[in-house]
């Protein structure tokens, strides 16, 4: 009898602890939530696999989180795939700009490659224009005084 006793005992204090013990799961912190929003950011598309992944934490906290920044407005309506697993855009995200060193190198030789060619074409017209001139004016024919002043 005493083994029944004991095993009611440790059941009735274990009830009698239960309502001392935190209920749920904990919020979630200040720092994941941050960390959260930062993610969105980020990426254009937030999901609970990548959270998981990215921020080291488990899949409900995960699911939490995407639940918050879905409540907040900072991820936009949640899709739920085959696996369970929810996801949905964000609304937060900025493209990060693209201009680095060698990228405005190559847009300065290229704007400079551009004009070069512009130039020559203008120097192929200008020489045509005054071997067309030299043309008529040795056939007799009268130009306007606008095509000579181009000509010339």
């Amino acid at each position: 009898m005493s083994v029944k006793r004991r095993s009611f005992l440790a059941m009735m204090g274990a009830a009698a602890a239960t309502p001392a013990l935190p209920s749920g799961v904990p919020s979630l912190a200040p720092k994941l939530k941050a960390l959260g929003v930062a993610h969105a950011k980020k990426f254009p598309f937030v999901s609970i696999m990548g959270l998981s992944k990215r921020l080291k934490i488990s899949d409900h906290q995960a699911q939490e989180l995407l639940g918050y920044l879905n409540r907040k407005g900072i991820v936009g309506p949640l899709n739920s795939s085959a696996t369970g697993l929810s996801s949905g855009p964000s609304r937060t995200f900025r493209a990060a700009p693209v201009k680095t060193r060698m990228a405005e190198a190559q847009r300065a030789r290229t704007k400079a490659a551009r004009e070069k060619a512009l130039e020559a074409k203008a120097r192929r017209h200008s020489d045509m224009m005054a071997y067309l001139r030299k043309l008529c004016v040795d056939q007799g024919v009268q130009l306007h005084p606008r095509v000579m002043a181009v000509a010339a």
